[in-house]
């Protein structure tokens, strides 16, 4: 996701200004959507069949709770890192070292996740209770204004 700004064409990017776009929020929330969809949600469907032979329909409230998780991340680490328009920026300027402290936040923020996820796998109820809060939170992150650039 990090890397969706960066683009060989980078100078392409003038239509985004050329045309007349009243919410540039649209913007981000289109190509974040589109990388859900296009890229995360086929990856992660093949890797759900896996675990679904390796272990069984038990982990499927495990995996709806994961697939949550992410597309919470997708808003949260919007957030978090300073991004420009999709596809704006040239891939030389991806080769400096800010981004360190941004990945570094992300982990922080997965590994947060991580364990979240580790203590209400402990009970069923519990991660039925966080699929729910996870619901509610993604609807909110999704509608509110979390892709407002200032």
């Amino acid at each position: 996701m990090i890397m969706l700004q960066y683009s060989k064409c980078y100078k392409g990017a003038w239509i985004y200004k050329a045309v007349k776009i009243n919410n540039i929020a649209n913007i981000y929330k289109g190509c974040y959507k589109s990388f859900m969809f296009n890229l995360l949600l086929p990856l992660y469907v093949c890797e759900c069949i896996v675990f679904i032979i390796l272990f069984g329909f038990k982990v499927i409230p495990s995996l709806i709770v994961i697939i949550l998780y992410s597309t919470l991340l997708i808003p949260i680490f919007f957030k978090v890192n300073k991004f420009t328009l999709p596809f704006a920026d040239e891939f030389k300027a991806a080769e400096g070292g800010s981004g360190i402290a941004n990945m570094l936040l992300s982990f922080l923020i997965i590994g947060i996740g991580v364990g979240l996820h580790w203590l209400v796998s402990t009970r069923s109820i519990l991660i039925l209770v966080y699929m729910g809060v996870l619901i509610g939170v993604n609807y909110i992150q999704w509608r509110n204004k979390s892709f407002i650039v200032k």
